[in-house]
């Protein structure tokens, strides 16, 4: 005979059991119906991202086809903060030859990702290889490189996203930039590099080239003598502007003291303004070269004649005003 202590514990079980089957049911309703919607996004995620990719940059040519502005790959390393391993020499590390990067990694320790300097020169490259810290990580960007420093004024120079900030570089950034596109990845839930298809979200444009009418040979000719003659007159400033009689168009446009292009860390703002066409002068002053160029054609005067004008605003010329 089965004792009522027996069948006391198999209904304890039995019930037991049941409340467990209970509970197991409740939570896959909530977790199929009631919040059914909110894990089906969460699995799209999982296995779904969105890539963007940017277009190439149109390049900047010279009016004989000779680059001014072309595209060329910088390197930039970077950390993954919240995924370190080796903290105590990343940190020193940066503390002895990044020091921008050890004071904002102590704010940006459970972030994702940080750039510990982009562009990176040679010699930073070398560093880094050679200490082989394996918390960094170094990626290659696109980059803009300008081959005629004399245009540097009139061409600009692009930030470090490879936007235009100064020049042609700014006001055609979305002719020369183009458009990014989008790709939608369907990859592994354990966001590996597997990816099983890949879809065009929004397919973007090539950025398009700009040819000016600038004679790059010329331009740079024209900087030099700039700069000559900036030093022999002690002047603050000077420009030129170069323009082809027939056609009016610019085959030069120059200005001094110029800025390098290539050290963008350095930039001198000052320096980056184009005076040619930025400054505003009196027309009067302007006139009179026109007004001597013209009496010097008609015959009226000579190169070596002196004219006084005695500091009054009328001026006697061989007998007539």
């Amino acid at each position: 005979m089965i004792s009522s202590t027996t069948s006391s514990r198999s209904i304890l079980v039995f019930f037991s059991f049941f409340l467990l089957y209970i509970l197991i049911i409740a939570n896959l309703y909530v977790i199929q119906i009631v919040k059914g919607s909110y894990y089906a996004q969460l699995g799209e995620k999982q296995y779904h991202i969105k890539v963007t990719t940017n277009a190439i940059r149109g390049d900047i040519l010279d009016r004989n086809g000779k680059p001014l502005a072309i595209n060329s790959q910088s390197w930039s390393a970077f950390i993954l903060p919240n995924k370190v391993t080796q903290k105590v020499p990343l940190t020193n590390f940066l503390k002895t030859h990044f020091p921008d990067a050890y004071k904002k990694i102590s704010k940006k320790q459970h972030s994702s990702f940080m750039y510990i300097k982009r562009k990176l020169t040679p010699a930073e490259i070398e560093l880094i290889e050679t200490h082989n810290l394996p918390d960094i990580k170094i990626l290659q960007e696109p980059n803009r490189y300008y081959p005629n420093p004399s245009a540097a004024t009139l061409v600009g120079v692009t930030d470090v996203d490879n936007a235009g900030v100064l020049g042609i570089e700014f006001t055609y950034n979305d002719h020369l930039a183009g458009k990014p596109s989008q790709y939608l990845l369907e990859r592994d839930a354990r966001s590996g590099r597997f990816y099983f298809s890949r879809e065009t979200h929004e397919q973007g444009l090539q950025g398009k080239s700009l040819m000016l009418t600038i004679d790059s040979d010329l331009q740079f000719l024209v900087q030099e003598e700039l700069v000559e003659t900036l030093e022999l007159l002690a002047a603050k400033s000077a420009a030129a502007i170069v323009l082809d009689p027939a056609s009016g168009e610019i085959i030069a446009l120059n200005t001094a003291p110029s800025f390098d292009p290539e050290d963008r860390i350095h930039l001198n703002t000052q320096a980056t303004k184009n005076i040619v066409i930025q400054d505003a002068y009196e027309l009067g002053s302007v006139i009179k070269v026109f007004a001597a160029m013209a009496a010097l054609e008609e015959g009226v005067v000579t190169p070596d004649e002196l004219i006084d004008c005695r500091n009054s605003a009328t001026a006697v010329i061989e007998g007539g005003e």
